[in-house]
């Protein structure tokens, strides 16, 4: 149901294996990938070239193009790894809903939670906040560079980014491994 699902207008990952292509897979080959995606979940093991990205950069208009920070970078997965995410975040969410393990303020990756909904709870909160004479501080954080900056030691940042061990990405010039 999952690759059913997929959009066909979504780009491939460093593969070139598209949505479209998945989703005319053979049954026996549905049925091999089922096999694959229990092995991985049992083993805890995925395999390093579904955690391999594409990077391109999208023009940020009205930004001056001679700087970097009027780029966006998209990652681009692996039709494969994608479909895993999906399996994994399917099993997961019923039971994270459940327990109220993600608090209501979390809007990334939910459905139905877009960050113009956040954007609309934060304004509505500083014009209550306001309305009633509270004080209001905002703090905005861009958490990785800056604990960076602060000399954060790099044992600590394995630690808490352990999840980017062993990913690699490329571009259409270099390619290049994180933290392995």
């Amino acid at each position: 149901n999952i690759i059913k699902n997929l959009k066909n207008n979504k780009s491939p990952g460093h593969d070139l294996i598209t949505n479209t292509i998945a989703k005319y897979l053979p049954k026996k080959a549905i049925l091999l990938l089922t096999y694959i995606y229990n092995s991985i979940l049992r083993l805890s093991y995925i395999p390093p070239t579904w955690k391999h990205s594409v990077i391109i950069l999208i023009y940020k208009p009205g930004k001056p193009p001679d700087q970097p920070s009027s780029y966006r970078p998209i990652s681009l997965l692996p039709t494969f790894s994608k479909i895993l995410e999906k399996i994994i975040l399917k099993r997961i969410y019923p039971i994270l809903n459940e327990k109220q393990i993600i608090p209501n303020a979390q809007f990334g990756f939910r459905s139905k939670h877009s960050s113009l909904h956040q954007l609309h709870r934060l304004v509505d909160t500083i014009a209550s906040s306001l309305e009633q004479k509270n004080f209001v501080l905002g703090l905005f954080l861009m958490l990785l560079r800056r604990l960076i900056g602060f000399g954060m030691k790099d044992y600590y940042l394995n630690y808490y980014f352990y999840p980017l061990r062993y990913s690699s990405y490329s571009n259409p010039s270099y390619q290049t491994v994180l933290s392995q």
